[in-house]
């Protein structure tokens, strides 16, 4: 059986969909123009390389699933959400607990859920936008708190980074 975690459209720190969607629309933009203006050559080469990069990460998402039995984390990024890119699993054991990780803005903050692998790297499942500054967020909570229980897997500490 297996468990959507999160289809969760978001960039890998965090950030919404529409900063995706702004900076490939400002890449192709830009495309456009430069293609209109005349751009040839190398330039025109590295130009058109560099956005189109730009362009898929932006329309690539990502969705965090558990998969039991066996007992996998499984990460896929699909292009546009239906194009699947690449499938990346995990055996639960390689994750040492669910962590909180809160990202400090000037007027909101977001909170990421996710896994901690034994390296120490954080595997992102769900992001949560909140307009409380200083308080913890209660929908991330109850959501790593969810997690922890599917997962069989210890709370860690909550880490805050500024912004």
């Amino acid at each position: 059986m297996m468990r959507q975690w999160a289809k969760d459209v978001r960039l890998r720190d965090g950030t919404n969909v529409v900063w995706q969607l702004g900076c490939a629309m400002i890449a192709a933009g830009l495309s456009y123009f430069f293609y209109r203006s005349g751009i040839s050559g190398f330039p025109a080469v590295l130009w058109f390389v560099f956005a189109g990069l730009v362009i898929l990460r932006c329309l690539t998402f990502a969705e965090t699933y558990l998969v039991s039995p066996p007992d996998r984390i499984v990460q896929r990024w699909r292009f546009l959400g239906l194009v699947l890119l690449w499938t990346r699993g995990f055996s639960v054991e390689s994750f040492t607990g669910i962590q909180q990780r809160h990202r400090r803005g000037y007027d909101d903050s977001v909170w990421q859920v996710g896994l901690v692998r034994r390296s120490g790297r954080f595997v992102s499942v769900k992001s949560f936008a909140s307009s409380s500054v200083n308080g913890p967020c209660a929908e991330a909570n109850l959501y790593a708190v969810e997690l922890a229980g599917a997962t069989r897997l210890p709370l860690l500490e909550t880490a805050v980074t500024e912004t």
